[in-house]
């Protein structure tokens, strides 16, 4: 078995597993995570054709591939929505989504729908996703070290870091220098995505257990809401409430 083939299915491996923990803690319907939950899908499909585990024939993997590259930016950045509450950064995020898919129209409209529309849209994805990824990374990572809260967003973002910018240097190898080390590339792309499946992995771990107590705080302030009603006065859960900092509750 060569190496290529040996990563890669660890990278398929590793790729199903967060695929799983958003279908077994629910997530996959909590706000934008179904937007994570389609990426990793398509990333697997993506590895598991290419890779020759799946064979459906024909050009079904040739289009995959170039769907799912020019998928992935949208997906990310809508997904990333979630990490904040910032209204100019949330207009921002969509608009840039929006023009994203703007050029990425164009581009299709000039060259066709195949992979040479590649060369033209994945650099200008990863550039605003890792930007993005960074500018909310330091907000999460802060919370995290103060507060010792949000460890879990932490690491997701920095999964997204860590995958955007190893992506970034593998797409000026193979668009840009077009290198012939062409298994070389193969074999840091299935490591890149082993180790950032991994990561985001904890990282959903951790922030279902978030999810899972601000939902608790959520159903038993409407308990005590329908028990007292509006007008009456209730008890307030300060002690409890307050080891969540605000910027947690988003």
């Amino acid at each position: 078995m060569s190496w290529n083939m040996l990563l890669g299915i660890i990278s398929c491996t590793a790729l199903f597993i967060p695929i799983a923990l958003l279908v077994l803690f629910r997530l996959a319907a909590y706000r934008t995570f179904p937007l994570l939950l389609v990426y990793f899908s398509l990333s697997l499909v993506d590895n598991l054709t290419a890779n020759g585990f799946l064979n459906p024939g024909g050009s079904f993997h040739y289009y995959l591939a170039v769907t799912n590259n020019l998928v992935e930016m949208p997906l990310l950045v809508l997904f990333l929505t979630y990490f904040t509450k910032n209204a100019r950064l949330l207009k921002f995020m969509r608009i840039s989504v929006g023009v994203y898919i703007l050029y990425e129209v164009v581009v299709i409209a000039i060259l066709g729908y195949n992979s040479g529309i590649l060369t033209y849209t994945i650099g200008p994805g990863l550039v605003v996703t890792f930007a993005l990824s960074l500018v909310l990374f330091i907000k999460q990572a802060k919370i995290a070290i103060t507060n010792h809260k949000t460890t879990g967003k932490a690491l997701i973002l920095a999964s997204f870091l860590f995958s955007t910018g190893c992506n970034f240097i593998i797409y000026i190898m193979y668009y840009v220098v077009r290198t012939s080390y062409i298994s070389d590339s193969y074999l840091i792309y299935f490591l890149v995505t082993t180790f950032s499946s991994l990561l985001i992995s904890i990282g959903i771990l951790i922030e279902r257990k978030r999810v899972q107590r601000l939902n608790e705080i959520q159903i038993t302030r409407k308990e005590l809401s329908s028990v007292y009603g509006p007008d009456k006065p209730v008890v307030r859960l300060t002690p409890f409430v307050s080891e969540i900092p605000q910027e947690q509750w988003n």
